[in-house]
C-alpha cells in the first residue's frame, strides 16, 4: 500500500504553517513600544567565611505581598542578575539545601539598577564537622539559547553512558537500528565533546557514547539554532557533551566502579576515576575510565520481493554476540600568565576493541505459496580495533581595552582495523547441503589525519557587540578493503576489493554583531562563509568525485524581555550536513549472499533553513515552536531491490525534501516538598518527499513525544528517580515505526557525609525500547525489528575526595568543530 497525504498548494501550506509566527512576531514588535519603565537587580550569595555558594536558588519577591515574580539559579561564582524588573518595590531571598534563607531588605526599583550586598547563608547546623552540603541543579535546565541536562542530578544516569542520558533528554529521540540521533525532530545533530566534535564514524561515535561512562560527564547543551561562531554543519543544531573538570585551589577527585546485567543475563563491568589539582596560576587534570563485558544485538528481517507471476520471501535473522573493551583517558594543563592572559593543552582518546563469541546469519526463503525453497546459514568472526588520539593547544586573551582573543590548533589521529571471515552453507529444503559452502574475508584497515586551526575574536564597542575569526580545516582519509574468497587457498577478488582516499579542506570566516534595540529588545546578526574543496578517489575503479563550492550562513537572532516573567526568542539559521567519510566510500560490506551494505559516492549535502519561536516563562518553563525546510535530506539505509537475483543493498540517498513543523513544552514541576517532576512534551508534523525507482513516495506523519522525571526525596541520605519516554508512531526514510517507550528507575543511599554513594540503577526495566519499522511500497515490501542493550541493572559505588567545590575549566572554544563527527563516516 503506498503512503500518500492531501496535497494542498504550497502557498496555502505555507501560509497554514508561517500565520500564527507572523502573529506572533506581531506581537512581539509592538510590545515593544508598550515596554514599562524597569531596571535591574544584581547580587552574590556567600556563606559565613565570604566563600560564593554557587547554584543556590535566588527569588525576586514583591515586598508588599510577598508574591514570587521571579526565579533562578546562581551561578558558578554564587554570582546572579535579573534584567528588566518592572518598577515597584521587592525582596531578595537566597537559599539552598543545609544552610538557612538570607532575604534582603526591600528595594525600589526606578529605572536604576540595584547591587545588593551580598546575601550570606550559615549552615543551619552550627556543628560544621557534621554538616555536608551538595548543590544540586535541576535535570533539566531551560536557558533562553539552549537546553542544559544536568547528568549528576540524575541518579538513574549513574552506571549508565552518554548514549542513555541521550535517550532521556527531551527533544532527543535516538534510533538504535540505524544508529541514528534526532534533535527536535530533525536527524544529524553535531555531536561535540567539550565544544569539539568527536571525528568519528556514525558506528564509531554511537559505539563511543554507548561506552562513555555518565559520571564522566558535568552536563549535555542542547542548541538547536547555533549561532555563526559555530560550524555550519549539523542539521538539527548542536549536542556538546561536556565532562567533568576544573577545580578551585587544592586538590580533588572521585572515583566510580559498577557492575551491570544487561538483557539475556549477561554481565559488564566499568570503571571512572578523575583527579584534578590547582595551585597558583596552574590547573591539572586528569581522568580514565573503562568498560568490560559482553554485548549482543539481533536484527530480523522480514522481506517480500515480487516479479511478474513469481515471489519470493525472506525471513532473515542476524544475531551478534561480543566482547568490547572500551578505554577512554584524557589529560591537561592550563597555566594563567597573567589576570587576562592563559594557555593551555590537552591529549585525550580513546581504545576501543570488538570481537566476537558468535555472530551469524540465519535465512529462509519461501516461494509464493510459503514452502521453503532454500536456507543457508553465514557463521561470521569480527575482530574490530579502533584508536582515535587528540591533541590540542590552545590561548586566551583579554585586554583592558575590551578585545578578546581565542586561538585553538588540534591534531587528530585515528587508525583502525576490521578483519571479518564468514562461511555460508547452503541447505535444501530436506536439510541436506545443496552445493559447496561459501567462505569470504575482507580486511579493512583505516587511517585518518586531521589538522585543525582556528582564531576568534570578541570586542565591545559602545552599545555593540561584535564577533570575529577564522577557521581552516585539512583532512586525509584513507580506507582499503581487500576481498578475499577461499578455494583451497584464499584469493583476493579485484572486483570487490577497493582503496577509497577522501582529502577535504574546509576554510570558514565568519563575523556578527549583537545590539540593544530598545531597552527589551536585543538583535544579533551573522554570517559565515564556508568554503568546500574537496575529493573521492576510489583508485580500484578509477572513481574520483570532486566538489568545490562556497556557500553562505546567515543566522538572525531577535530577543525581548517584556518583563521579569517573560523573554521571547525569534531565530533564523540555514545549515549544511556534508556525506560523511564513509557513507560516500563505494565499499560494499557482505552481510550475507542477499545482503550487503555500500557507499553512495555521488551523495550531495543537504542544506536547512531553521525558524524558530521561543518563550521563556519565569525562567523556567520553555515553549518553543520550530519550522524546518531540508533540501536534499541524507537517509543512511535507503534499500533497494534487485529482482533478478533477489538480492537487497542498503546504500545512502538523497531525498527530495522535508519539512517539520514541531512544538514543545518543557517545564519543572514542585509537586510536594519531596517531589519534583520534569516534564517535556513536543508535538511534530513532518513531510517528507522522494523517489525510489522513479516512483514518487510521499509521507505526511504527525509525532507526539513525552519526557519524565520524578526525583523523590526520602530524607537525608535515601533519594530515589522514576523516568520515562514515549514517542508515538514517526517515520524514519523510507519505514514506518510504531509507538516505542521506556521505563527507568534509581535508588541512591549515600555515606561519610556525602562523599560516598550506592545506587542501584535500572534501565529500560521493561525491555520496551525496541526498534521496528516497516515499508510497503512500490517493490519494497520489508519489516524490521531490531533488539539491543537497552534493558540494564546496575549497581555503583563511588567515592569523591578533596574539595569538592568545582568550577569549570575555561572552554578551549576548540576549532575542531565539525570534521571529527564525519571523519570515517559519522553523519
Amino acid at each position: 500500500m503506498k503512503h500518500s497525504f492531501l496535497k494542498p498548494s504550497f502557498a496555502r501550506t505555507m501560509k497554514f504553517y508561517l500565520s500564527p509566527l507572523l502573529l506572533l512576531l506581531f506581537a512581539f514588535a509592538t510590545s515593544a513600544h508598550a515596554q514599562k519603565a524597569s531596571g535591574k537587580i544584581i547580587g552574590s550569595v556567600v556563606d559565613e567565611n565570604s566563600t560564593a555558594l554557587p547554584f543556590s536558588s535566588i527569588v525576586v519577591s514583591s515586598a508588599k505581598d510577598s508574591s514570587m515574580v521571579v526565579g533562578q539559579t546562581a551561578d558558578e561564582n554564587g554570582k546572579f542578575s535579573f534584567e528588566k524588573i518592572p518598577n515597584g518595590l521587592y525582596m531578595v531571598t537566597a537559599s539552598m539545601v543545609g544552610y538557612q534563607r538570607s532575604t534582603s531588605s526591600a528595594f525600589q526599583i526606578d529605572d536604576n539598577t540595584i547591587q545588593l550586598p551580598s546575601l550570606q547563608l550559615l549552615h543551619a547546623s552550627r556543628d560544621l564537622q557534621e554538616v555536608a552540603v551538595v548543590a544540586k541543579r535541576p535535570f533539566v535546565e531551560q536557558l533562553v539559547d539552549k537546553t542544559v541536562i544536568n547528568v549528576a542530578s540524575s541518579i538513574s544516569s549513574t552506571g549508565g553512558s552518554a548514549l542513555q542520558v541521550l535517550e532521556k533528554s527531551p527533544s532527543v529521540s535516538v534510533n538504535a537500528h540505524q544508529e541514528q540521533i534526532e534533535l527536535a525532530g530533525k536527524s544529524n545533530p553535531l555531536v561535540m565533546i567539550d565544544g569539539k566534535p568527536t571525528y568519528l564514524s556514525q558506528a564509531d561515535l554511537f559505539n563511543l557514547l554507548k561506552n562513555t561512562p555518565s559520571e564522566n560527564i558535568e552536563k549535555i547543551e542542547l542548541i538547536t539554532n547555533p549561532s555563526s561562531r559555530y560550524d555550519a554543519a549539523g542539521n538539527s543544531g548542536i549536542i556538546n557533551i561536556i565532562f567533568k573538570k576544573g577545580s578551585k585551589p587544592g586538590t580533588n577527585g572521585s572515583a566510580s566502579i559498577s557492575g551491570s546485567i544487561i538483557t539475556h543475563g549477561y554481565g559488564r563491568g566499568s570503571i571512572a576515576t578523575s583527579i584534578n589539582h590547582s595551585e597558583g596560576r596552574l590547573n591539572l587534570f586528569a581522568s580514565l575510565n573503562g568498560m568490560e563485558g559482553k554485548g549482543f544485538s539481533k536484527t530480523i528481517y522480514d522481506r517480500t520481493i515480487v516479479d511478474g507471476p513469481t515471489q519470493v520471501r525472506f525471513d532473515q535473522v542476524y544475531g551478534n554476540l561480543h566482547w568490547l573493551k572500551n578505554y577512554g583517558y584524557r589529560a591537561g594543563a592550563d597555566y594563567n600568565l597573567g589576570n587576562n592572559t592563559r594557555i593551555g593543552a590537552k591529549i585525550y582518546g580513546t581504545l576501543n576493541k570488538l570481537k566476537t563469541l558468535s555472530r551469524y546469519s540465519d535465512t529462509k526463503l519461501y516461494n509464493a505459496d510459503f514452502t521453503l525453497k532454500q536456507k543457508y546459514y553465514t557463521n561470521a568472526h569480527t575482530n574490530d580495533r579502533r584508536d582515535n588520539i587528540n591533541a590540542n593547544v590552545n590561548f586566551d586573551h583579554s585586554s583592558k581595552s575590551g578585545l578578546g582573543i581565542n586561538f585553538d590548533a588540534d591534531y587528530l589521529a585515528y587508525t583502525g582495523i576490521k578483519v571479518n571471515s564468514l562461511t555460508t552453507h547452503f541447505y535444501k529444503p530436506d536439510e541436506n547441503l545443496d552445493g559447496p559452502p561459501q567462505v569470504v574475508r575482507n580486511t579493512m584497515p583505516l587511517s585518518i589525519r586531521i589538522g585543525v586551526a582556528k582564531l576568534d575574536f570578541n570586542k565591545k564597542v559602545g552599545k555593540f557587540n561584535f564577533e570575529g575569526g577564522v577557521k581552516s580545516s585539512f583532512v586525509k582519509a584513507d580506507n582499503e578493503m581487500v576481498y578475499e574468497d577461499f578455494e583451497n587457498q584464499w584469493i583476493v577478488d579485484s572486483l570487490r576489493s577497493n582503496r577509497f582516499i577522501y582529502k577535504e579542506n574546509i576554510n570558514a570566516a565568519y563575523f556578527s554583531f549583537r545590539r540593544p534595540l530598545t531597552p527589551g529588545v536585543t538583535l544579533q546578526l551573522g554570517l559565515r562563509l564556508e568554503h568546500t574543496r574537496l575529493s573521492g578517489h576510489s583508485t580500484t575503479l578509477k572513481k574520483l568525485n570532486e566538489q568545490n563550492y562556497i556557500r553562505p550562513f546567515p543566522t538572525l537572532f531577535l530577543s525581548h524581555v517584556l518583563n521579569a516573567a517573560h523573554t521571547l526568542t525569534w531565530s533564523y539559521g540555514y545549515r549544511i550536513d556534508r556525506p560523511n567519510y564513509q557513507l560516500l566510500n563505494p565499499f560494499e560490506s557482505y552481510l550475507d549472499p542477499y545482503t550487503t551494505l555500500r557507499g553512495n559516492p555521488d551523495l550531495q549535502p543537504q542544506f536547512t533553513n531553521n525558524f524558530q519561536f521561543t518563550h521563556l516563562f519565569r525562567g523556567v518553563v520553555n515553549t518553543n515552536i520550530a519550522y524546518a525546510i531540508t533540501r536534499n535530506l541524507i537517509v543512511n539505509e535507503f534499500p533497494s531491490i534487485t529482482k533478478n537475483d533477489s538480492k537487497m543493498s542498503l546504500s545512502p540517498e538523497n531525498m527530495s525534501f522535508s519539512r517539520h513543523i514541531s512544538i514543545t513544552i518543557s517545564a519543572p514541576l514542585a509537586l510536594t516538598s519531596w517531589w519534583n517532576l520534569q516534564a517535556s512534551l513536543s508535538g511534530r508534523l513532518s513531510r517528507y518527499r522522494t523517489f525510489y525507482k522513479q516512483d514518487q513516495f510521499l509521507v505526511k506523519q504527525p509525532t507526539l513525544s513525552l519526557m519524565m522525571s520524578n526525583t523523590l526525596s526520602f530524607g537525608k541520605e535515601w533519594s530515589g528517580e522514576i523516568s520515562g519516554n514515549y514517542m508515538s508512531r514517526r517515520v524514519y526514510g523510507l519505514l514506518t515505526c510504531p509507538p516505542i517507550g521506556a521505563v527507568n528507575l534509581g535508588v541512591q543511599k549515600t555515606f561519610f557525609q556525602k562523599k560516598a554513594s550506592v545506587k542501584f540503577i535500572g534501565q529500560d526495566v521493561f525491555w520496551t525500547s525496541k526498534f521496528v519499522g516497516s515499508t510497503h511500497f512500490a517493490d519494497l515490501d520489508l519489516t524490521v525489528q531490531s533488539l539491543g542493550v537497552s534493558q540494564t541493572f546496575t549497581i555503583s559505588l563511588s567515592y569523591k575526595f578533596g574539595a569538592q567545590n568545582l568550577s569549570k575549566e575555561k572552554p578551549t572554544n576548540s576549532n575542531a568543530e565539525e570534521f571529527q563527527k564525519r571523519a570515517s563516516g559519522g553523519s
